[in-house]
């Protein structure tokens, strides 16, 4: 990957030490991720970690969500006053996505959706590169991005699905999905065993061709992953749009400072989500890479961190 280097931490100018986060998202709000997200309502957005459709508006959705049938679900982390979830095999985003596919009923009756997995990940064993740091583990998934993390984090399958949700009263369970990745690693919180300190992953966002308009809609959905289930709103801060290419093509970051984030045992109050938008060959649409890191507690990671992981992003081969 080339590129100018990176603007100052937070984005906006000064280098805020350990990040107060949260973890992935969406933006000015501290809501944590848990199951079910905000349906946008109207769009045919699928929320399985799709951004909301480009020119539109994002509205909460009155369909219920009826994810809590989808099988082999596994809640594996908690990151800022939310839940992030986890299950296998299942689909990413979108349903016209990489990956593996999942289709859910709008119908509280046909609660049984199916989840298939397709071969792209089958086998699939990320390879190490000349940027990838000594002892760093690879990370593959099924969008044709691969990158790299500490040894001393927690790799998942590569079509395992991790994300965030927010309290939704039409949802099942009154949660509904905000985002969804899979090529997921995380750095789990010793205290807080369910709870993860950063979270990487990528999800796709195949309604549009535009890097700048897909990293844009990712944006607006950090308010809602760093809302807390109480509905405390933290304040989000967006940095300016940073140029670079990965595997030579073209790429842009934007990074999200959140503060304000309503902070518990196991609960950072503040955040950095950065979220880059880039193009892969045979992939719909364009590609995120997502990096959620905790800020703001003591032995918080630093912030260069992101820029770290960065480096090892490169197209699968």
């Amino acid at each position: 990957m080339t590129g100018p280097p990176p603007p100052p931490w937070p984005p906006g100018g000064q280098h805020p030490g350990p990040y107060p986060g949260q973890y992935p998202g969406q933006y000015p709000g501290g809501q944590q991720p848990n199951w079910p997200a905000p349906g946008w309502s109207g769009y045919g957005w699928s929320g399985y970690g799709e951004a909301p459709p480009a020119h539109q508006p994002p509205r909460r959705n009155k369909t219920p969500w009826i994810l809590a049938a989808l099988a082999g679900v596994v809640i594996t982390a908690l990151i800022a006053g939310g839940l992030v979830w986890k299950f296998n095999s299942g689909a990413d985003d979108d349903r016209d996505s990489a990956g593996a596919t999942t289709s859910a009923s709008a119908e509280p009756e046909s609660s049984t959706p199916s989840t298939t997995a397709k071969p792209a990940c089958e086998g699939k064993v990320a390879a190490r590169t000349p940027d990838t740091p000594p002892q760093w583990i690879p990370v593959a998934s099924p969008r044709g991005l691969d990158y790299a993390v500490p040894s001393d984090w927690t790799v998942n399958s590569c079509t395992s699905l991790v994300g965030w949700e927010k309290p939704c009263p039409d949802g099942p369970f009154g949660f509904c999905p905000v985002r969804s990745m899979s090529g997921s690693a995380m750095l789990p919180n010793k205290e807080c065993p369910d709870h993860a300190r950063v979270l990487t992953g990528v999800p796709g966002a195949s309604k549009t061709d535009d890097i700048d308009e897909a990293v844009q809609l990712e944006s607006q959905l950090v308010d809602d992953i760093f809302t807390s289930k109480n509905g405390v709103i933290p304040q989000v801060s967006l940095g300016d749009p940073r140029e670079f290419t990965i595997g030579g093509q073209p790429a842009v970051q934007i990074v999200a400072k959140v503060t304000g984030i309503e902070a518990d045992e196991c609960t950072a109050p503040e955040a950095l989500h950065s979220m880059v938008a880039t193009k892969v060959d045979g992939q719909p649409g364009s590609v995120m890479f997502i990096v959620s890191m905790e800020q703001g507690y003591p032995g918080a990671p630093d912030p260069g961190l992101i820029d770290e992981i960065l480096e090892t992003v490169h197209h699968a081969n």
